[in-house]
């Protein structure tokens, strides 16, 4: 398992946990379009921001959210992503 893989496993369960997602969306759970299918509103956006800052300590604005990280496995890249390039700052 990549760490993408791992943070959106992680990422499902901490919304489901957290009420933001009252179920595994149907279908192919990571990568179905959360705003399309009706999965969150913008309460959700704010809940999706809360629990990705708490848990993995990276900021998504909303509007990120609903342009580009739609999906489960979208925010797991782009929580991923900034996390790999934190580590490289931080690093060199």
């Amino acid at each position: 398992m990549t760490d993408r893989d791992l943070i959106a496993a992680d990422l499902l369960r901490e919304l489901i946990a957290a009420g933001i997602l009252a179920e595994t969306p149907p279908g192919d759970a990571l990568t179905a379009d959360l705003v399309d299918r009706g999965l969150i509103d913008s309460l959700g956006l704010i809940g999706i921001q809360g629990v990705i800052a708490e848990r993995w300590s990276v900021e998504i604005p909303a509007e990120v959210i609903v342009a580009e990280c739609r999906s489960i496995a979208a925010l797991a890249r782009h929580i991923a992503d900034r996390r790999s390039r934190s580590t490289a700052h931080a690093g060199g």
